[in-house]
């Protein structure tokens, strides 16, 4: 008779250890999926912002070509100047300018002289030139980190979904199983333990998303002041 009060006893506690296992992995699987979602919105507004960066410094790159193709044209007009003043027009060919303003493209520093605008202007194009420089190699590493973003973007997807995956099977386990009277009672009491574990997630995710778009957005506001003073010294010496 003892055995028999006490068999069905000892069963119904490992089921409710074992309930309590399943519980427990899924809600530590949920708590990993809820910081997947954080870390994808964190990464998918990063790959936003980053090609707005991108968009924002083609702009400032095509801006700067076309500053610099004023400039090779000023450069012809000062060299044929210079040329007509010390009397080697007909002797000395005019050199051809590209957007690249190699130093064989600028004139010899005896043909002016010290201080002069010719020289003032020559000295500006070669600072012209280590900007667009500058400019086009911060393009380039925006376009590697937008890729690498890209990359770690997709293996967060498949990762996440992957335990949303494992999610659905210890669900469809706990719901396949036999419940008693008092199985149940304490399977709801795990299941409210457990919505409010949920819960508690769902607020801490909505509140890193406002900070990471807060960051986002002040990153953002750095960058544009950053190539606005850019452009406008650039302006400021045409």
């Amino acid at each position: 008779m003892k055995r028999t009060i006490v068999s069905p006893y000892k069963l119904e506690t490992e089921e409710l250890l074992s309930r309590t296992s399943l519980e427990s992995q899924k809600l530590a699987l949920m708590g990993e999926v809820s910081y997947l979602k954080l870390k994808l919105v964190d990464m998918e507004e990063k790959q936003i912002h980053g090609v707005e960066r991108q968009h924002k410094a083609e702009s400032v790159v095509n801006l700067i070509s076309e500053l610099q193709e004023q400039m090779c044209r000023f450069q012809q007009e000062i060299n044929c100047r210079i040329r007509e003043k010390t009397g080697q027009a007909d002797s000395i060919p005019q050199k051809a300018c590209n957007t690249g303003f190699t130093d064989a493209q600028i004139p010899d520093q005896g043909l002016a002289c010290d201080g002069s605008p010719e020289e003032v202007t020559l000295q500006e194009l070669r600072l012209l030139k280590e900007k667009v420089d500058h400019l086009e190699d911060q393009k380039s590493q925006y376009e590697r980190r937008l890729k690498a973003t890209k990359a770690e973007l997709s293996d967060l997807q498949q990762l996440l979904l992957s335990k949303n995956a494992e999610i659905d099977s210890l669900h469809t386990q706990l719901l396949a199983r036999p419940l008693s009277t008092e199985t149940s009672e304490r399977e709801d009491m795990y299941r409210r333990r457990l919505n409010n574990k949920h819960q508690e997630l769902q607020r801490l995710k909505t509140g890193m998303e406002s900070l990471l778009v807060a960051n986002d957005e002040k990153v953002s506001r750095q960058l544009s002041k950053v190539i606005i003073n850019v452009c406008f010294s650039l302006l400021v010496q045409e």
